[in-house]
């Protein structure tokens, strides 16, 4: 309120109760209490605030007896106060008059106080301004009390006094009263209007959305459907009630549980929104997609009472997301998911895993045996489909919960969940190989594969997909070394022999280069004479820094990344040479040399060159010559085999078969290959003393060698005993520890000087 210019003498000034109190008069009490019920009816009952704060300031200016009351509305600047209603005032000034209050107004310190003010004489006033519209219509006294509202002031009730007057306490308390139904009153319009505003956008909403709205009262539960709602899913509005099973039950049972984590989850406050994608049930009784959103109310104990929201029917969407996601995260060959898509069910498993220790999941990195051989043999259309009745069997070998993914090429990957105990990997691992038993028909041919299997259980504590896929690979290597259709479950030892042979591999290449590797030859004796009469020749590596390394350990390796070829390559260049020097240096000995041929450098190309050259270069005799190699080569492809073979026969090289009996089975097909020796492999001559089997198997191999006009190797003779049952046997040849370890050709040179007799009685 503006103050005045006016010189008033400065006094003591009593903000409140300055007068004279509450004479306690009964009669007066009862008329303050009757006309404080009348307002606060009539407030209940009429929905207009202008007949109410005529009302009250009739009534505060009876029971005060001032010249004039009013309701000011103090504007949005917060320094106007304006005249919405009024007793004693001109109908002119209402909504027009204002007063302008500056921080010395006694409105505006009652409304920053939050109290009722009021001053007795403006003449004999200096604490507040005296405002001009008071001054012109000659108003000296003036009380004011603030009209609260839920959130903030509304303005001022006052009352005005054309002559000094002390405010009894029971004056200020029934202008306070009056100025607290104000704003009651002012806050129930103000809710009624919100709450019609939001009615009528919601009725407007509901009837021009297309989406369907829902309103689910949490304490009665029940649920508002809208009749767009019900359209949605082929109901009719009267054909649908309020219970929430009307929803719920029409949810797919697959999507239910997500369906109410998601619901709790927003109740406990966890989200800031429901949000659920799910399958509905239609009337037609097909199945539509429908994503709901919505967002909760709580009472003021943060217990929800209601929610609220919208559902729509995304199932065009759904299939188009569908079409897309099956192109993006699933093999156009097999249709099994692909690796992008397995790495993210990998992940999620990883992250349920962690909440709940009890969720075992395993994965299962598959690599097939003999796929190469089928892709290259018979065509890529055949390999295509080898890969899709080996997609079948992997499905009818796994459950549906199960995730199966092919990963690039014949490296196929199972996710197996919820496992009922750590061996559950291994007991599907082979239940897939069983089903790989059985032979796959194409072009006519049945062909039999197998798997190597690596299997990383989660039990490990995984963080990242990547580092599972990584171990199951590792093992599935090491499955490979074991031989065929086996399967490993992954170790940490593995992690660190896997980052060995790594390095192996990039000292292998060096090693090659700097040609480190060396040759150990070991005496095979014949039985007749017990005379030495060929050498094989085995391969040895003697690292810089490492000393000794093993066969087992590099070898494999070598064959993995295609470095046994040039490998291969100066082993039958040195062994050929070495031979070359001990014919010439022993001709009556008619010695040969056996060198091994690995798978690798067997399919290789150049074989057939390098070892025409070599015999070329080195100055010996093909005949002097013994290629080694195994059942299992043999019979990948025997129709190419069997052609390679007479090209290299051609050479008038002589041709072994090693370790005889421990691979496939070729009975049906040895006569047709030109071979000459058969070698039984040392871990049947090495048990004959302790199984019948083992010697049986020994004694049935040199049986069908005599048969099919062969010779025969024992490897591993390490006693007398053995060399004994051996040539009981009629075994032609045998070589081992009883004989001779491998020694380096120095060693080997001298024993020829010897030319020791063994007693083979």
């Amino acid at each position: 309120m503006g103050r005045d210019n006016t010189d008033v003498p400065s006094q003591p000034q009593q903000e409140f109760l300055t007068g004279e109190q509450d004479s306690g008069d009964l009669t007066r009490e009862l008329q303050r209490l009757n006309a404080l019920n009348r307002l606060s009816r009539l407030a209940l009952a009429d929905t207009d605030m202008d007949p109410i704060e005529r009302e009250a300031t009739r009534l505060v200016r009876d029971f005060l007896g001032a010249d004039r009351t009013a309701v000011f509305e103090l504007l949005a600047d917060g320094q106007t106060l304006l005249l919405q209603n009024g007793d004693g005032w001109p109908d002119s000034e209402l909504g027009h008059a204002a007063v302008r209050a500056t921080e010395g107004s006694l409105g505006i310190a009652a409304v920053a106080g939050g109290r009722t003010l009021g001053v007795e004489d403006f003449n004999r006033n200096s604490t507040y301004d005296w405002p001009h519209l008071f001054r012109e219509m000659g108003m000296v006294a003036c009380i004011v009390s603030p009209i609260p509202l839920a959130d903030g002031v509304y303005g001022l009730l006052s009352a005005h006094f054309a002559q000094p007057h002390a405010f009894a306490a029971a004056e200020a308390s029934f202008l306070d009263a009056c100025a607290a139904i104000l704003g009651q009153a002012r806050n129930h319009l103000n809710a009624d209007l919100e709450l019609a505003n939001q009615k009528e956008r919601f009725d407007l909403a509901m009837r021009g959305s297309n989406d369907g709205l829902w309103d689910w009262d949490l304490v009665e539960d029940e649920v508002f459907l809208s009749p767009r709602w019900k359209t949605m899913l082929g109901y009719k509005n009267e054909e649908m009630g309020q219970a929430p099973d009307e929803w719920l039950d029409r949810i797919h049972l697959e999507d239910r549980t997500l369906f109410r984590e998601a619901l709790d989850a927003h109740l406990m406050g966890q989200t800031p929104l429901f949000v659920s994608e799910h399958r509905m049930r239609h009337h037609d009784g097909n199945y539509r997609w429908m994503l709901a959103r919505g967002i909760a109310v709580s009472d003021d104990n943060d217990r929800p009472t209601r929610i609220a929201g919208s559902l729509t029917d995304i199932t065009e969407r759904k299939l188009v997301e569908n079409r897309l996601l099956k192109d993006a995260f699933h093999d156009a060959l097999t249709g099994l998911p692909n690796r992008a898509l397995f790495v993210d069910r990998l992940e999620q498993a990883i992250a349920r895993s962690k909440r709940h220790e009890d969720n075992i999941f395993a994965v299962l990195y598959l690599d097939f045996d003999r796929f190469k051989v089928v892709n290259d043999s018979l065509g890529h259309s055949y390999g295509d489909q080898m890969l899709i009745e080996i997609a079948h069997r992997l499905k009818e070998s796994t459950r549906d919960l199960d995730t199966i993914a092919r990963l690039g090429g014949d490296e196929f990957a199972v996710l197996l969940e919820e496992l009922d105990g750590p061996h559950y990997g291994e007991h599907v691992a082979q239940r897939i190989n069983d089903a790989l038993c059985v032979p796959f028909k194409l072009a006519g041919r049945e062909i039999v594969s197998s798997a190597s299997i690596g299997i990383a259980m989660s039990s490990t504590g995984y963080e990242r997909p990547g580092e599972v896929v990584r171990d199951a690979d590792i093992a599935m290597y090491q499955a490979k070394t074991r031989g065929r259709g086996r399967h490993v479950v992954f170790e940490k030892g593995m992690h660190v022999r896997a980052v060995t042979q790594l390095e192996l591999e990039s000292d292998l290449r060096v090693a090659l280069e700097r040609q480190e590797f060396s040759l150990a030859f070991q005496p095979v004796i014949s039985l007749a004479t017990g005379r030495i009469v060929k050498f094989e020749a085995l391969l040895r590596w003697i690292h810089p820094e490492r000393g000794f390394i093993s066969p087992a350990d590099f070898v494999p390796i070598a064959e993995d990344t295609g470095l046994i070829v040039p490998i291969g390559r100066q082993v039958l260049d040195v062994a050929c040479h070495q031979m070359k020097i001990w014919r010439d240096q022993f001709p009556d000995l008619d010695l040969t040399i056996s060198v091994n041929v690995s798978p690798k450098q067997f399919n290789d190309d150049s074989l057939l060159g390098d070892v025409s050259e070599i015999l070329h270069r080195s100055g010996l005799e093909g005949r002097f010559l013994n290629l080694e190699i195994t059942e299992g080569v043999m019979m990948e492809n025997p129709l190419e085999v069997t052609d390679r073979l007479l090209q290299i026969k051609s050479l008038g090289v002589r041709l072994h078969v090693d370790d005889f009996g421990t691979g496939y089975s070729s009975l049906g097909h040895l006569h047709r290959f030109p071979i000459d020796v058969l070698k039984v492999d040392q871990s049947f001559v090495m048990t004959m003393s302790d199984s019948d089997e083992n010697m049986e198997i020994v004694r049935t191999i040199v049986a069908l060698a005599r048969n099919l006009k062969l010779q025969t190797v024992a490897e591993g003779v390490e006693t007398a005993e053995h060399l004994a049952l051996l040539a009981q046997f009629g075994v032609d040849f045998g070589q081992g520890y009883y004989f001779s370890r491998p020694t380096f050709a120095p060693e080997a040179t001298e024993l020829l000087e010897k030319n020791p007799h063994w007693s083979v009685e």
